[in-house]
């Protein structure tokens, strides 16, 4: 769609429309190309379909659910009163915070995995108060968007709650761990390295 709108020729404008050929059917957004101004109809279908008309089922049966027990009708009388439920209030990330978003599993006890573990996990604790205290270019945000996709708490929380592992194998086809912190924000995973000072670990 952004080629389609940002084209400066008829050439262009056509390969872009090849390449969202599978959007535009799904959208039922054909239209025949006879100028280039032809480019902002084309998007403004495109933008309507993807931004209403595809989640319209989803939304009247949001709606629906709504009007359960005349919900709706009350947050359309105090909308103010229920803004909370649906924006969250905007609330300042410590450290503390941040300690208690992220959960995780150590080795069993004794073993030389949950040594490296505690050692990561005080350097973690560590990082977290050095954020806090404006000694690091790095955010909470940045953390969050990193591990998880957000840039803040949900208003609900995170369900499940992401998890803090540690890197102890390399990654197939690598040789060795990595020294760098990995994510999976589809599952909400932060992997953070094993690093033997607390420095490198920062760093």
């Amino acid at each position: 769609m952004h080629l389609i709108l940002k084209a400066t020729s008829k050439e262009e404008l056509e390969n872009a429309i090849s390449k969202a050929k599978v959007l535009i059917a799904m959208a039922g957004c054909f239209r025949q190309i006879k100028h280039l101004l032809d480019q902002i109809g084309l998007g403004c279908d495109l933008t309507r379909f993807y931004l209403v008309n595809r989640v319209r089922s989803a939304y009247e049966s949001f709606l629906e659910g709504m009007k359960a027990m005349n919900l709706l009708g009350a947050i359309h009388e105090s909308p103010k009163v229920f803004e909370p439920c649906f924006h969250g209030e905007a609330v300042k990330i410590t450290a503390d915070i941040m300690e208690n978003i992220f959960v995780y599993d150590l080795s069993p006890e004794g073993s030389n995995k949950r040594a490296m573990e505690e050692n990561a996990v005080a350097f973690w604790l560590d990082f977290l108060l050095d954020i806090q205290e404006n000694n690091s270019s790095v955010t909470f945000e940045n953390i969050l968007v990193f591990a998880t996709g957000l840039d803040k708490v949900p208003v609900t929380g995170f369900d499940p709650s992401p998890r803090l592992e540690f890197i102890h194998e390399p990654d197939v086809g690598e040789q060795e761990c990595s020294k760098f912190p990995k994510a999976h924000t589809c599952s909400c995973v932060l992997k953070i390295p094993l690093h033997p000072r607390y420095e490198l670990f920062k760093t």
